[in-house]
């Protein structure tokens, strides 16, 4: 079994300093988030961010590239993405003219205790696909159903546990539940919404824990059974 933790859209905020700091030493734990963890952009932030620096001295391991993280400009995204790391996932981001590309990360793989965890991440579509902009920037954004089958198929038989970091909001998550082409657990945000009980579909689920870790979740994962299921879970207050 896989304690994971979960928060998203901290904006800035750091109220899981302390609780979560050390956890992964514990326990069989995993420590992510859903993307947009700072509080500006990056083209107007600070030179260094000093969220990611307390996410990484806290422990956590990948999160999703959200909206707030992106940045047109690839050398300030390149930057960002430096300064840390935790792993910034987002397997719908393309270059498209193919520039030090290995900085955009789609998927990470993790072995926790006896279980191998494959953990994708998803962004916010900023524009329209394949349109002009994408051109002069050199970024697309392809469809993040698409997106996560083609890395979920490539992985599905390679970990015993598939996560969906998702940073494209909670309708896109419901289609993506009600959708998948395997079982997985979707972790989303963007939407600030809270999941009271998880979601689940054809053995997929799915659960949202709201904004600025006013709410850390966990939820226990079981993969010992032959097929996903979660074993508990919980929303701790922090605030």
């Amino acid at each position: 079994m896989v304690s994971v933790y979960f928060t998203s859209d901290l904006h800035g905020r750091m109220s899981f300093r302390g609780y979560l700091k050390n956890i992964t030493d514990r326990e069989n734990s995993l420590i992510l988030d859903g993307g947009d963890a700072i509080n500006g952009n990056n083209y107007f932030g600070p030179s260094r961010e000093k969220i990611l620096d307390e996410m990484e001295n806290s422990g956590y391991f990948a999160m999703a590239m959200g909206n707030r993280e992106f940045c047109y400009n690839r050398i300030l995204l390149k930057k960002r993405i430096k300064q840390t790391s935790i792993k910034i996932l987002s397997a719908n981001l393309v270059d498209i003219k193919k520039r030090d590309e290995d900085y955009l990360i789609p998927f990470a793989v993790k072995n926790i205790g006896k279980s191998k965890i494959g953990i994708i991440g998803l962004t916010a579509n900023q524009f329209s696909h394949n349109i002009i902009f994408s051109k002069i920037t050199g970024f697309d954004f392809i469809d993040y159903k698409k997106a996560s089958d083609k890395y979920i198929n490539l992985i599905k038989e390679k970990v015993d546990i598939i996560i969906v970091l998702s940073h494209s909001g909670f309708n896109e998550d419901m289609y993506l539940l009600e959708n998948s082409n395997a079982p997985i657990v979707i972790l989303g945000g963007h939407s600030h919404k809270i999941t009271p009980e998880p979601l689940i579909r054809n053995n997929s689920i799915m659960f949202h824990a709201g904004a600025y870790a006013n709410k850390i979740l966990k939820v226990i994962l079981d993969d010992s059974s032959g097929k996903l299921s979660y074993f508990g879970y919980e929303f701790i207050n922090l605030i």
